[in-house]
């Protein structure tokens, strides 16, 4: 992000780039600056609807629940798939 000009003004504000490293395979990291999965990845419908849609069985290696179980107990509000623009 810093490589790319990333301006970050406040927390939570909008970013110029914003880029998480979800998961990487089964890893279990909690290093500064890096914890794997993403801490917050099993909350976010926005990350879950796509992951569920491209692999419902990648099992969270925390929480070892499915891609698709999860998203089904956060729910999918407020998530819009978009038609591709090719």
């Amino acid at each position: 992000e810093r490589r790319f000009g990333r301006e970050r003004s406040e927390r939570w504000a909008a970013r110029t780039l914003d880029l998480d490293l979800l998961a990487f395979g089964d890893r279990v990291l909690h290093r500064p600056g890096l914890q794997l999965p993403h801490p917050r990845l099993a909350e976010r419908p926005f990350v879950l609807a796509p992951l569920a849609e491209l692999w419902p069985d990648w099992r969270h290696p925390v929480a070892g629940e499915r891609a698709a179980d999860l998203l089904a107990l956060t729910g999918s509000a407020g998530v819009t798939r978009l038609p591709p623009r090719w």
